[in-house]
């Protein structure tokens, strides 16, 4: 497991979206996020699951929550390309912020931050994480419920 410390809410980075931008081609160029070399290395840490994924949730139903799980060592840069999504954000001192995401802002959540959503419309979240997963293969699991990140803590 990771030594501390562990991350608080103020860790999670926002990346704002650049574009549009005319192309050579007649299309349309946006950059969904773009992350400074000196952060990068912190996206890409070693660990027993390390490696390098991209998935995403096609339409939640609207107003349900998802997630309420936190990770040790995926982290997860969350893009909304459609729609909005409403995230809560808690660390282990029980701090929280609460964000709306659309699609000029690119989210970094880092491990041991507890993240829940929900869906405000009609929506599409795509998922970059820095671990792999497979569900039949229980040593890549790393999701955690939220009460377990307050047994960290030392009371």
């Amino acid at each position: 497991m990771r030594s501390l410390p562990i991350p608080k809410v103020s860790d999670i980075r926002y990346f704002k979206c650049k574009g549009p931008w005319d192309t050579k081609s007649g299309g349309v160029l946006n950059v969904l996020f773009a992350i400074p070399d000196e952060e990068l290395a912190g996206f890409f840490v070693k660990s027993p699951i390390s490696g390098f994924r991209i998935y995403q949730v096609s339409n939640p139903e609207i107003e349900k929550p998802g997630g309420m799980e936190w990770h040790i060592y995926r982290q997860e840069i969350v893009l909304v390309p459609r729609g909005r999504v409403e995230w809560i954000f808690e660390d282990a001192w029980g701090n929280k912020i609460k964000f709306v995401q659309d699609g000029s802002v690119a989210v970094w959540i880092p491990g041991y931050i507890v993240h829940s959503y929900k869906a405000l419309d009609e929506c599409s979240i795509i998922v970059i994480a820095n671990t792999l997963y497979d569900p039949v293969d229980p040593e890549t699991y790393d999701t955690y419920v939220r009460e377990k990140l307050f047994e960290l803590i030392p009371k």
